[in-house]
């Protein structure tokens, strides 16, 4: 069952210099049960795209065009008032920063406690919710760290408590938002655990924001590979790892250190900027592939053989 649908979503800044677009077509979807990871450089887009999911985007960004439909309906057309409703509740944000998500000023009872009673209002007893959600994501002693305020926790901790947090109210998405970033990779693995428990056990949707393809080959189902603000791979994971198509993701996979050679193959250039106009193909100034065709002409997203790939390579497969 699809449970959130992107479709063809176009957004960007209105800056001091005009609108500058950092979205193009993206369109993206994910099942109950499964986790897909976004992957890419940073600054392709992978956050852009997932906070224009609840629409926490800044003042200056303007979606021009799209449809984001959640249970088949569309969050773009809902009020801010009808998004406060689901946020939270139907769709959980895990942050990039778990040091900034949480407020020193309050304990983590009154920060679980005001997202319980905000979206179950009804629930009888709370606080035995929120130690319950603590017991689930392993964090010991619970009842006892309640009573603790954020700067008492560790970073690993202190993300196990935003997991909770959605986990209290039950969300059939959750958005993670490099949920990993900062912490020790025994730290990383029993984040991506509890993240895999809560996917198979309560068959919540992820989507998995990244640019650690080792993450990606351990926990995800479905992959997205962005650049510049479009989607140019798009595949099962088995797919992409076995046979990846598009020559950004190629490079994606070189640039990755291996035990058979000392020597790291970097992607040479760099990511375009907001107020860089390049014409075709986005990668093309960086791809050892390039031909005439690339530097004139954006190609779209193809399906072939069950990877969808965006690359002039593959026009004469179709």
């Amino acid at each position: 069952m699809t449970l959130l649908d992107i479709k063809n979503l176009n957004l960007g800044f209105n800056l001091s210099n005009g609108f500058k677009q950092v979205l193009y077509d993206v369109s993206l979807s994910v099942n109950k049960g499964e986790m897909l990871a976004i992957v890419g450089e940073s600054g392709c887009g992978k956050t852009i795209t997932a906070m224009s999911i609840l629409k926490l985007l800044p003042d200056i960004a303007e979606i021009k065009s799209g449809k984001i439909y959640f249970k088949e309906e569309d969050l773009l057309q809902k009020s801010d008032f009808q998004l406060q409703k689901i946020r939270g509740k139907n769709i959980a944000l895990i942050p990039q920063d778990p040091m900034t998500a949480l407020n020193p000023l309050y304990t983590i009872e009154d920060q679980i406690l005001e997202v319980i009673k905000l979206h179950q209002p009804n629930i009888k007893k709370p606080r035995e919710l929120a130690i319950r959600a603590l017991k689930t994501v392993k964090i010991p002693n619970a009842e006892e760290r309640l009573k603790s305020y954020p700067h008492e926790l560790s970073g690993g901790m202190k993300q196990r408590i935003i997991i909770a947090m959605a986990l209290s109210c039950n969300a059939d998405l959750i958005i993670a938002d490099e949920p990993t970033t900062a912490l020790d990779v025994t730290v990383q693995a029993q984040i991506m655990k509890l993240l895999n428990d809560i996917k198979k056990e309560k068959e919540t949707a992820i989507i998995l924001i990244t640019h650690d393809l080792g993450l990606v080959a351990e926990n995800a189902d479905y992959v997205a590979v962005m650049y510049a603000g479009k989607i140019v791979e798009y595949a099962s994971k088995t797919k992409l790892f076995e046979n990846p198509l598009h020559p950004y993701t190629k490079a994606l996979f070189k640039s990755l250190p291996n035990m058979t050679s000392n020597k790291l193959i970097p992607i040479e250039g760099h990511p375009p900027s907001i107020n860089e106009k390049i014409n075709g193909c986005f990668f093309h100034p960086r791809c050892s592939y390039v031909m005439d065709l690339c530097a004139v002409k954006s190609p779209i997203l193809l399906d072939i053989k069950g990877t969808q790939c965006a690359c002039w390579l593959y026009e004469k497969n179709t």
